[in-house]
């Protein structure tokens, strides 16, 4: 009886054995995948992290691209600007003394038309229609031409040219859409002019207008745009509610 009893109780403690082995080797098993999945994770995460980098410098190169371009159309729209002034140009006073189909009475009335549309320049123009989602370095676009005395705004470009130097007052007014975030620039040729930033809440529209009074030469390019510093999100409005709209006119 003895006997068995000591059998039994060290066929107990060979099984604790046993299983206490099996447990420490299915632990060490288990840490040594752990062990493989975290290098294999880690292999992953620096993967990962060298292809964001790429993509982050690749990001980088196409938004100076961008820029470049950006930069690029705006001085063509202001050539573009300077060849219509220079065509408008053509078509002086002389040109006016020369033609017979005008009554002698208009004769005078013509003259002075013309000079002072030349010696006088002004003119008001406002959006007809939203600017959707404009970019860093956009040049705004007033469309619907009210007045331009000596014709020195071009509404295709969105540049006013001077036709005669003289002090001038640049005007203009931008409103945003709910929610949007528009800073603007007032641009002679490259020079930062002026400047103004509009930031709609989520429940009120804030608009924001400014004027510059600054000496202007002849064949000097003044235009609206978004900052190439700060991006704009949102978009301007304008309807017959509200009018973003841009102005200006010689003062002597």
């Amino acid at each position: 009886m003895v006997c068995k009893k000591m059998s039994l109780i060290f066929n107990c403690y060979i099984f604790y054995i046993f299983q206490a082995t099996l447990t420490c080797c299915s632990a060490m098993d288990m840490l040594e995948k752990l062990d493989v999945l975290e290098q294999t994770l880690t292999q992953k995460m620096a993967d990962l992290k060298k292809g964001v980098t790429a993509l982050n410098n690749e990001n980088n190169e196409e938004r100076l691209k961008w820029n470049d371009l950006e930069n690029t159309i705006s001085d063509q729209k202001r050539r573009i600007g300077e060849i219509y002034n220079s065509l408008g140009k053509e078509h002086n006073v002389e040109d006016v003394k020369s033609n017979s189909s005008f009554p002698n009475s208009n004769l005078n009335e013509s003259i002075k038309s013309k000079r002072a549309s030349t010696t006088a320049p002004a003119f008001y123009a406002y959006m007809s229609s939203h600017e959707l989602n404009p970019g860093k370095h956009h040049t705004l676009h007033f469309d619907t031409i009210i007045t331009n005395i000596g014709s020195a705004y071009n509404r295709y470009t969105g540049i006013f040219t001077p036709t005669v130097s003289g002090t001038y007052v640049l005007s203009y007014s931008i409103k945003p859409y709910v929610g949007a975030y528009i800073p603007i620039e007032l641009v002679r040729n490259t020079q930062i002019i002026g400047s103004a930033v509009t930031k709609a809440q989520s429940s009120y529209e804030h608009g924001a207008s400014s004027t510059v009074v600054i000496q202007l030469s002849a064949g000097d390019a003044c235009f609206l745009r978004t900052s190439n510093t700060y991006t704009p999100s949102g978009h301007i409005y304008s309807s017959t509610y509200a009018r973003s709209s841009f102005s200006g006119w010689r003062l002597i």
